[in-house]
């Protein structure tokens, strides 16, 4: 929230909501013993919205005014993949790399200002609507990405997987957002895991619960000005997880495995040494790794 005197005691607060949903079909297949490819198409969909609310706090007969400003988003994403995988002795290591681009990305942009009321609990009552309209539509370049990882395995005891991801916001072009300049994002990721195999062995008698402690630090594409000089928004993440395996045996005794997945992620974007703000997030997510037999033809006696 900002707040102004002049001409009289006012406060205006912004405010955030909404994001991208990516509706996703992943297809990918062996080239090879040590050769795999993949491939994936998505579409994406989701409103953007930004909202503005300017107040009086001394006074309530001037009521409030509310300015929303909406873009839906609407386009296509595309990835290729590949993986390399090989063994020395008990050891086996991976070396993988993609690529993401997106096309007939388009948008809409309308806005919604209402007059409001200040009850005497606080609250808003709707008084009119001053501004209802659909004000531009366009394209959207959204820049292509590049990633890259390796990671070695030791046996079924543990693995070290680094990763790597290059994006050039710089070429990103919106009608709705001309003036904000970007700057060439990078992701460097570390993951360390503890019993990284997600099936059980034949010798073993309960299959080992996955511990997974990583990190992620990135330059991200957000660019501020603070004290007269340009500053690239940096970002770090850690996070430590664990899997719980869940077994199946099936009527031709083979096991399969699904496992659920419980991650504690922290995060951390920006640096009070600037000048600007430093946000700060806790999460937990859950994730299910389902593990079944499909297309198989049931034989009975």
């Amino acid at each position: 929230a900002f707040e102004n005197n002049e001409p009289f005691l006012n406060r205006t607060t912004h405010t955030g909501s909404g994001g991208l949903n990516n509706l996703q079909w992943s297809h990918a297949g062996h080239l090879g013993k040590h050769v795999n490819l993949g491939y994936s198409v998505g579409r994406i969909f989701g409103q953007l919205r930004d909202n503005s609310l300017f107040t009086v706090p001394d006074s309530f007969d001037l009521g409030a005014i509310q300015d929303t400003r909406s873009v839906v988003v609407k386009g296509m994403q595309q990835q290729v993949g590949f993986l390399l995988q090989g063994n020395l002795d008990s050891n086996s290591h991976s070396l993988g790399a993609s690529y993401t681009w997106y096309s007939n990305v388009n948008a809409e942009r309308s806005r919604l200002t209402r007059s409001y009321d200040l009850s005497s609990s606080g609250g808003l009552i709707l008084r009119d609507t001053i501004l209802s309209s659909v004000d531009q539509n366009g394209t959207v370049t959204i820049p292509a990405s590049f990633g890259v990882g390796y990671q070695f395995q030791y046996r079924r005891k543990w693995s070290l997987a680094l990763d790597y991801r290059y994006s050039d916001w710089g070429g990103f072009q919106a009608f709705f957002d001309p003036a904000t300049k970007y700057a060439v994002r990078q992701d460097y990721g570390l993951t360390f895991t503890l019993n990284p195999s997600d099936e059980k062995a034949r010798n073993e008698r309960k299959m080992p619960v996955p511990v997974r402690l990583g990190g992620v630090w990135s330059e991200t594409q957000q660019v501020f000005t603070s004290a007269g000089q340009e500053v690239q928004i940096g970002e770090f993440k850690a996070f430590a997880g664990f899997g719980i395996p869940m077994i199946r045996r099936y009527y031709d005794n083979s096991v399969i495995t699904s496992v659920l997945h419980v991650q504690a992620q922290y995060l951390q974007r920006g640096s009070l040494q600037t000048g600007l703000a430093q946000e700060r997030y806790f999460q937990l997510n859950l994730g299910f790794q389902l593990g079944d037999k499909w297309f198989q033809r049931r034989k009975f006696d």
